[in-house]
């Protein structure tokens, strides 16, 4: 029971249902019959996308429940910058909180790729 029907069969429905007879979720819910809230916006930080579910699929570079942190490899939120040690830093340099590299000693530029 997600409403309240009148004896003429007019259901007046509780926030999250919508039909008829409020047997489906509303505008913004998701999966019937739990009909979960959710706004890319807001629940997912404006970092992902509603599911099926209302659950939260967040774009590359982020993770979390709510797509409120950064993914492994990608550092400074909600910035979000990828970084590899291999990759980005060229093999002679670590990532930084940033997600620019700090260089071993002995190379330089904005990826570790001159000899120092």
């Amino acid at each position: 029971n997600h409403g309240t029907c009148g004896s003429t069969g007019k259901c007046t429905c509780t926030d999250a249902y919508s039909g008829s007879k409020c047997n489906s979720c509303a505008s913004g819910y998701y999966n019937y019959p739990s009909c979960s809230y959710c706004k890319a916006a807001t629940t997912c930080a404006n970092n992902g996308a509603c599911t099926a579910t209302g659950s939260c699929s967040c774009n590359t570079g982020f993770s979390g429940t709510n797509c409120n942190k950064c993914s492994s490899n990608y550092y400074n939120y909600p910035c979000c910058t990828y970084c590899t040690r291999s990759q980005t830093c060229n093999g002679h340099g670590s990532c930084n909180s940033d997600g620019t590299c700090d260089c071993d000693d002995n190379y330089a530029g904005s990826n570790c790729q001159y000899c120092g």
